[in-house]
């Protein structure tokens, strides 16, 4: 934040110095713990996340920040709250097991280069009235992770993927994503436990 410095500036005089609470807060005598956590919650919900100069900045700085603004500001609210006077760290961790989230990450990618084919042909096979490469390419994307999870992970209940690439889809494709999206993972999904390609076994893993 080195280079930052008139900007912080800015933001704490015009900002922060005239917020309501912050005035309540800065009139107490001796602020609890608590109290000193709920101010920084308060700034950093009201001021920091809302549209203002420094999320501005913060949009510039980072071309994804529209997504990484929600994963940091559920890493910065929970180091808040579990602050304590013996317990000061200064960020919570991403991730609470990164080695295994790494190794899912990966292991999502290997098997999505390796099926796409596959599942773009049956993605051709079952849009009706649709060319593959017409539909939206997040979508074509979506449908290839929605279906290399399920072949990936024998343990994940195929409806547990198929309702995470549909909240995904929300997101990241177009308004009628959804219904066109949940209807494809349907399908191949189903075509795909006939011919052993997605194995599941366990009560719940293929009906959800």
């Amino acid at each position: 934040w080195q280079e930052d410095v008139v900007l912080l500036r800015k933001f704490f005089k015009t900002l922060v110095l005239e917020d309501e609470e912050f005035l309540i807060y800065q009139d107490l005598s001796s602020p609890t713990l608590d109290q000193d956590k709920e101010i920084l919650l308060h700034i950093l919900r009201k001021l920091v996340f809302q549209e203002g100069i420094l999320f501005s900045h913060l949009e510039e700085k980072d071309m994804y920040w529209i997504e990484n603004k929600n994963i940091l500001k559920g890493m910065v609210k929970k180091t808040v709250r579990d602050i304590s006077e013996d317990n000061q760290n200064l960020l919570i961790d991403l991730s609470a097991n990164w080695t295994e989230d790494k190794q899912y990450i990966i292991s999502l990618y290997e098997s999505c280069v390796e099926h796409e084919a596959e599942v773009m042909l049956l993605i051709s096979q079952n849009a009706k009235n649709w060319e593959s490469d017409r539909l939206a390419i997040m979508d074509q994307i979506i449908i290839i992770m929605g279906i290399a999870e399920m072949i990936e992970f024998p343990n994940i209940p195929v409806k547990v993927s198929i309702n995470e690439y549909i909240d995904i889809s929300k997101s990241y494709s177009t308004p009628k994503s959804k219904q066109f999206i949940n209807g494809m993972l349907d399908k191949i999904s189903g075509m795909l436990i006939e011919s052993g390609t997605i194995k599941k076994s366990g009560r719940g893993l293929i009906q959800g």
